[in-house]
């Protein structure tokens, strides 16, 4: 039986997920395969960034609150699937210094606009796993409903690369026992 495209497997759509398609990295893909689905799947999100930067909700106050209150003043962080900024905006009124992944180019285009006002932050068209930062570059991680985007094995290893002291190599928050 022939092995179906990538842009077929995302069309077919997925439980739970509201972009379609099957997991990145499924045990059975080839890297090259996960690879050309993973780009067929950030098209698609890309191509919906308009809609999605009108009708998606915000987060609670008290979850930036929680942040504030670990996280030390003006900590640096990387932010996985900025989308258009809608959890940027406030970490940067809290004061965090914020570089976001975005690999969707209209999704980062709609949040630099958003986000044009704050200095301090910095978004760069790329996956997490692509972002060009040094080790232990962060005090934190956050990945605002996006963390299933990163590569399932690669994600946590990167991850606790940028913010050693934070997350241990399988993902779980160091401090907190829990997954981030």
């Amino acid at each position: 039986r022939p092995r179906p495209e990538p842009e077929d497997l995302a069309a077919r759509g997925g439980a739970g997920n509201p972009v379609g398609g099957e997991r990145a990295h499924h045990p059975t893909m080839r890297d090259e395969d996960a690879w050309r689905l993973a780009e067929a799947r950030t098209r698609r999100f890309d191509a919906a960034a308009d809609a999605y930067d009108r009708h998606r909700l915000g987060y609670p106050a008290a979850l930036f609150d929680a942040l504030v209150s670990l996280l030390p003043p003006r900590a640096r962080i990387l932010e996985v699937g900025t989308g258009t900024g809608i959890f940027t905006a406030p970490l940067a009124e809290h004061g965090f210094r914020v570089t976001g992944a975005e690999p969707g180019a209209t999704l980062a285009r709609i949040a630099r606009r958003h986000l044009s006002a704050y200095r301090d932050v910095e978004i760069v068209d790329a996956r997490f796993e692509d972002l060009a930062v040094p080790p232990g570059s962060a005090d934190a991680i956050v990945a605002a409903d996006s963390w299933h985007w990163v590569e399932f094995e690669a994600g946590p290893r990167i991850a606790a690369d940028r913010v050693p002291a934070g997350i241990d190599a399988e993902g779980r928050d160091a401090e907190l026992g829990g997954s981030r």
